[in-house]
């Protein structure tokens, strides 16, 4: 498949809370959602016919809390990771992706190519002098001891409504490696996840009204899933 674009309307949410739902899909129930999204929503328009390749580089602890606390299921909890779209590398967002219970957010910084590389090796202090949550993001890696953890790669399909921040993606083909894959995509061996494909919806206050019947219509139940901790497993054995 061909790149995509690197530019999105995926917007940072500075501070917001908004609901996440995750759902593991199989292949038929991909093919039905999908039909769904293009006939009742809006294809977000910087994708490339609707998909894009989502490119993340996942830092942790040293002891790997942010792991531990996912698959422990804390309340609060947290994720650090620098993102990228498509192979051109044009635009990087550093982000803290934070949950509360059923609701998530986010805390994310613009970088440029100079500068996501040198975060991607664990150097942060560029971070200092940048606007926004820059000087908060580079007090949390330093403070805690931060260091690059794993690669993950995916394709996405992204539909959306305007009302209420509605936002329905499709994520497949989920591909896992070490930190230095990041770096590296055109060349870098990626381990394939054997992942199921799954889907997210992202909304502020209330879905469409007509989701939850289309749902169960097609059959998908809630399930728990994280991209960031089946990678650690498969990357370095971490205890599920």
């Amino acid at each position: 498949m061909q790149d995509v674009p690197t530019q999105n309307s995926e917007q940072p949410m500075q501070e917001a809370l908004r609901h996440e739902l995750k759902y593991q899909i199989n292949p038929q129930q991909y093919e039905q959602l999908r039909a769904l999204g293009r006939s009742r929503m809006q294809i977000d328009p910087y994708t490339m016919n609707g998909i894009y390749l989502v490119r993340s580089l996942y830092f942790d602890t040293r002891q790997h809390k942010d792991y531990q606390d996912t698959m422990g299921g804390a309340f609060a909890r947290h994720k650090i990771r620098l993102r990228t779209y498509g192979l051109e590398e044009k635009m990087f967002r550093l982000e803290q992706k934070f949950k509360k219970g059923g609701l998530s957010g986010k805390r994310s910084v613009l970088l440029s190519p100079a500068q996501a590389v040198g975060v991607a090796n664990g150097e942060y202090s560029c971070l200092k002098e940048l606007p926004g949550h820059g000087p908060k993001l580079h007090k949390i890696l330093m403070r805690d001891c931060y260091t690059p953890a794993l690669t993950v790669n995916y394709w996405r399909d992204v539909f959306f409504l305007p009302e209420g921040n509605f936002r329905m993606t499709l994520d497949w083909d989920v591909s896992y490696g070490k930190p230095e894959c990041f770096l590296s995509p055109k060349t870098a061996k990626m381990t394939p996840g054997e992942s199921p494909t799954v889907l997210e919806v992202k909304f502020n206050t209330e879905p469409p009204a007509w989701l939850y019947a289309e749902l169960a219509k097609i059959g998908v139940q809630l399930s728990k899933n994280s991209k960031y901790c089946r990678g650690m497993q498969k990357i370095y054995g971490e205890a599920e």
